[in-house]
């Protein structure tokens, strides 16, 4: 199982560092190309998009998610799972993609002047007509353990996006409008490459009984989901509104490298949560403690590399933006550390979508977590500008953490060990913000900054490495033994 996760998780990583690729190479593109306040619209119309996938899905990636563990058994079943998921989600994304935009066509076209005008928000409708279709796909692919298939499937999707831009905003000179153009259809190169590699298991016939069932559930998550989306762009939306489009480029920088980090915990997410499930059903005190030690292992890793990248924020933006944008870096570290916090609630929150009778519990979880940052974000924005914002997104985790945990206790038996959860990112976190308050204020000869940096990396790594095989009950010898005797059988074949 150990391996089986690491695995999976090292292939779901390599599907979001594709994605963290495409957005260092199109950073000092779209810096060079792309006005400030262009940002402004580019996260407006990438926000919207974010949002109307979920809605043109009507939330079907979330019980994709349930529903496939209890359609393992049977090929028969996986595929009727499979045909009647997706007809749902292409039929919805279609109507509700439809409708939503002859909407769009009616408004007036400079309705949102300080975010982005009408026909700007038909590329977000576009682009989410396709990606609510290849997060269902995605989901399946996940919970039926086929982490290569879904790595094909958004590596292409993300690689796409690199030679579009430039063929739009570099060769053609659209700018913004290349920009959106190219970030619209890169969804439509996914789902289609998810439907030529899926070819043995798609059959397109539909149970409309389980189609019902699936709606019912999916309905339940869609405000979740809808929420949760909010809460994941309402900070760039909020700065655009509250500050205005000059400042959605400084924070923008800050967040693309933080934005590694939901990758981090995507992936882990991903791999771990079909063991989670199937450690539910046996609901036995060993299965709870092999629950428990997936998630510290997981939380390490988070923790450790969500550490590591706030350290380096400072010279990775010094390399690849202008001048204007080297300050994002304390964006970075605060956001950072929300997502880091966001890595335990994907944790906690198996508890709640496990049980299908209080999926709706998660909605109140995700409103008070969204009201609560626009209300911290009015307050801190206009007092401490962009930084406030981060910090008002920073406190906002830190509520969502608490309340998914509380709520956890309430639907199911199994207790996480929360103590030591945020004790395995405060354990690398700590020592990592103090080393780059150091370089930055103290202002040391750049070897020292460089050297004591490198010194960090490479023991948080060393440590992470006891660490984990500590809490798995792992021997490091047993695993260098076994990579070795398999490093022989592949050189002998």
């Amino acid at each position: 199982m150990h391996r089986q996760i690491i695995n999976s998780s090292f292939i779901y990583l390599s599907a979001s560092l594709m994605q963290a690729l495409m957005q260092f190479c199109l950073l000092p593109l779209h810096t060079h190309y792309l006005a400030q306040s262009d940002y402004g619209v580019l996260a407006t119309v990438m926000g919207s998009a974010a949002l109307l996938s979920f809605i043109f899905n009507i939330g079907l990636h979330g019980a994709a998610q349930r529903f496939s563990g209890d359609y393992q058994q049977h090929i028969h079943a996986q595929r009727q799972l499979w045909g009647s998921v997706l007809v749902l989600s292409i039929g919805s994304c279609v109507v509700i993609g439809t409708l939503t935009y002859l909407f769009l066509l009616a408004l007036p076209v400079n309705i949102f002047p300080n975010i982005a005008n009408i026909p700007y928000l038909g590329y977000a409708v576009l682009n989410a007509l396709a990606m609510g279709v290849v997060f269902v796909g995605g989901e399946l692919l996940r919970m039926q353990k086929q982490p290569q298939r879904y790595a094909l499937v958004f590596i292409s999707m993300y690689l796409s996006n690199i030679p579009l831009n430039y063929i739009f905003v570099v060769l053609l000179h659209w700018q913004l409008n290349g920009a959106l153009l190219s970030f619209s259809l890169m969804p439509w190169i996914g789902a289609l490459v998810l439907f030529l590699s899926n070819k043995d298991t798609l059959v397109w016939r539909a149970d409309t009984k389980l189609m019902a069932e699936l709606a019912r559930y999916a309905f339940k998550l869609l405000p979740h989901f809808i929420f949760t989306v909010l809460n994941t762009v309402a900070d760039r939306l909020l700065v655009t509104i509250l500050l205005g489009k000059q400042f959605t480029g400084f924070y923008y920088a800050g967040s693309m490298l933080a934005s590694f980090m939901p990758m981090l915990v995507s992936a882990i997410g991903f791999s771990a949560r079909p063991h989670i499930y199937s450690r539910f059903k046996l609901h036995t005190a060993q299965a709870f403690k092999e629950v428990k030690q997936i998630s510290i292992a997981a939380v390490l890793v988070i923790g450790m590399v969500g550490s590591n990248i706030a350290l380096w924020s400072d010279e990775v933006l010094q390399l690849l933006t202008t001048q204007a944008y080297h300050s994002a870096w304390i964006v970075t570290v605060l956001l950072v550390l929300r997502y880091m916090l966001q890595g335990l609630v994907v944790f906690l929150i198996c508890n709640i979508l496990y049980n299908k009778q209080k999926t709706q519990w998660l909605v109140s979880v995700s409103g008070l977590s969204l009201c609560l940052l626009v209300f911290s974000a009015v307050s801190l924005a206009k007092s401490f500008g962009v930084i406030g914002m981060a910090m008002a997104a920073l406190m906002t985790s830190c509520f969502y953490l608490l309340i998914s945990y509380l709520l956890s206790r309430q639907v199911f038996a199994m207790r996480w060990p929360i103590v030591q959860m945020l004790g395995a990112i405060f354990l690398f976190f700590v020592p990592a913000c103090l080393l780059l308050m150091a370089c930055h204020f103290i202002n040391p000869l750049w070897w020292w900054v460089l050297g004591s940096k490198f010194l960090f990396s490479l023991c948080s790594a060393i440590l992470l490495v006891v660490c984990v095989s500590v809490e798995m009950n792992i021997s490091l010898s047993k695993i260098v033994s076994t990579w070795r005797n398999k490093s022989q059988v592949e050189a002998a074949a």
